[in-house]
């Protein structure tokens, strides 16, 4: 399964942009979560294998407040999420040797407002900034660094596009369905021989009627920041599930897309319509086509 999101932890050098299109603060609705859901549920706990290897999967829980707000996600007791209103930090423990950890900061950055916190579980951040540490078990020494910093552009209640100029500069472009589901996303690079335009590019072809395992979840799009795999776009920005999502890489060679990745997904659901399993089938088309499947169960409160 491919990462599709480069070069997102570069040193950041970029002084703040200000959008004057940002929406004020009461105005910035998340819009991952699905208002029509009646009977909400929320993940517990979320296995994994790929191929074959159903026993022995990668197992992440979830932990949330008295009021459903996630707190707390960890992936086989080796890698965990801790969040608050205005912060997300990711803590890897490679024991014996070291701990390293990120954390993202979000805000908002705006011409008519004073810049500060957000709350993610209620709203949409403007800007994130990404922080870096690092702990050498063996001689107690630290460092730390800013590693990131990205803006992004908000427009009826969605994340537009998010844009930084670390590393050369990169703009992610999201565009939406009528009702508010991720449709697809560019790509695009500011340097290099195709500089401002898009290098890959992803369509969700067609989604189901089923309420998204994350559709209950405040603010999910933000605390799964960044996302890496399709699958983790999908469950971040859609309230239903894909069915099909294609991949187009730009070709040098051919001077055109062409079609790098296809994913379909086949789910089984609860009686109120959450996915407990899905099986993601996943086509690569590069000099040879190659084909991997990894299989999803999901456990609820």
């Amino acid at each position: 399964m491919k990462q599709i999101k480069p070069g997102i932890y570069f040193l950041a050098a970029c002084a703040v942009f200000i959008f004057s299109n940002c929406r004020k603060p009461k105005d910035i609705k998340t819009p991952t979560v699905d208002p029509n859901i009646i009977n909400a549920m929320y993940p517990v706990k979320v296995s994994f294998y790929d191929g074959g290897q159903s026993a022995y999967p990668r197992v992440y829980t979830y932990t949330y407040d008295k009021d459903n707000h996630l707190t707390r996600y960890g992936k086989d007791s080796l890698v965990v999420w801790d969040i608050n209103a205005h912060q997300v930090s990711s803590t890897v423990f490679d024991y014996p040797n070291s701990i390293s950890a990120f954390t993202y900061s979000y805000g908002l950055v705006a011409i008519d407002k004073t810049p500060g916190a957000v709350d993610i579980y209620t709203g949409l951040p403007t800007q994130v900034s990404i922080d870096f540490f690092y702990k050498d078990l063996h001689f107690g020494t630290t460092r730390s660094n800013a590693s990131g910093l990205w803006q992004f552009e908000l427009a009826g209640g969605h994340i537009m596009k998010a844009l930084t100029s670390d590393g050369g500069g990169r703009n992610y472009n999201y565009s939406y369905d009528k009702d508010g589901n991720l449709s697809g996303m560019t790509f695009v690079s500011l340097t290099g021989p195709r500089a401002g335009a898009e290098y890959y590019r992803f369509t969700v072809k067609s989604l189901d009627d089923k309420s998204s395992p994350f559709s209950s979840v405040k603010g999910y799009g933000t605390i799964s920041y960044p996302q890496s795999y399709f699958i983790d776009y999908a469950q971040a920005f859609c309230k239903k599930n894909p069915i099909q999502i294609v991949g187009e890489r730009y070709d040098e060679t051919k001077n055109a897309f062409v079609i790098d990745e296809q994913d379909d997904f086949t789910y089984q659901y609860n009686d109120k319509g959450y996915p407990t399993q899905i099986v993601v089938s996943m086509t690569y088309f590069e000099a040879t086509t190659t084909h991997y499947t990894r299989t999803y169960n999901y456990t609820y409160k």
